[in-house]
């Protein structure tokens, strides 16, 4: 698609990968960056260790070419978060070289994210317009919320209200539109259930990141496959994390092909705990 090959699904994007909307394929991607870092780490053979490592080349150069934000944010945090799992990084090195990392990375962070932000700003500004009047729905109802698939009509009456009243400014006039859906899942989630929706989605969230995947110390009676177990719970672990940081920012749970991952790696942690 990049190369004008492969005619892109939707007029509006020049890659979009199977979907016309290129964020489906691009959280995809990053989502699944811990499974093919594992493979590449366990690949027994130097001919394997190539093709994994050519994989995780073409993953990468399809997250740029996808210009998802989210799902950059979502594969850097999935990644750095397994290598640290993976290399068991919190205890190997002293908590001031910790300390130290974990301030750079906040320092690099603001540049990065307003990068990021002018990047697509009328998209961003958009997105801030719907969390603004969104968070504003939760306020009004929010106990009973306005019922479940009910966010995309409760919204765009909210939102024509707030034109013919006259609230939103020039700036949010220019970037109010037809709205699907709240890109933030647990505004999302509160608006079509209220409090509890949004209280149970967390609980189930927080059930498989109540602790990172420890792995056991080796003795005479274990066998070699205790870390492979573990460097999978990693993966698994990761995975579910840097989905639960997305929903902050996107549609993730009507992305079918990354629930359909959030569901495998939710399966290795349940087999595996």
């Amino acid at each position: 698609q990049f190369l004008d090959k492969i005619p892109s699904e939707s007029l509006d994007f020049d890659v979009t990968g199977s979907f016309a909307n290129p964020n489906v394929v691009a959280m995809f991607l990053a989502l699944s960056l811990p499974a093919v870092l594992y493979l590449c780490f366990k690949a027994p053979t130097i001919y394997l260790k190539v093709i994994q490592y050519l994989i995780l080349l073409i993953v990468c150069i399809g997250l740029l070419l996808l210009e998802c934000r989210t799902a950059l944010l979502g594969g850097a945090f999935s990644t750095g978060l397994f290598l640290i799992l993976h290399f068991n990084t919190l205890k190997r090195y002293n908590r001031k070289y910790l300390f130290l990392g974990i301030l750079l990375i906040g320092i690099l962070s603001v540049p990065t994210g307003r990068q990021l932000y002018l990047h697509k700003k009328d998209s961003a500004d958009g997105r801030i317009l719907i969390w603004r009047i969104s968070s504003q729905m939760v306020l009004d109802s929010p106990m009973r919320g306005y019922g479940t698939g009910m966010f995309e009509k409760e919204y765009n009456l909210k939102q024509a209200k707030a034109i013919q009243e006259e609230k939103l400014s020039q700036s949010e006039l220019k970037n109010a539109s037809f709205v699907l859906m709240a890109y933030n899942d647990y505004l999302e989630q509160a608006i079509e259930g209220g409090i509890l929706a949004v209280i149970l989605f967390v609980a189930m969230l927080l059930s498989f990141l109540h602790s990172p995947p420890k792995k056991e110390k080796n003795t005479t009676t274990l066998i070699s496959t205790v870390d492979n177990n573990s460097s999978s719970c990693y993966v698994a672990y990761s995975g579910i994390a840097s989905f639960a940081l997305m929903a902050f920012f996107n549609f993730i749970l009507n992305a079918i092909p990354v629930m359909f991952l959030f569901c495998v790696y939710t399966g290795i942690l349940c087999a595996n705990n």
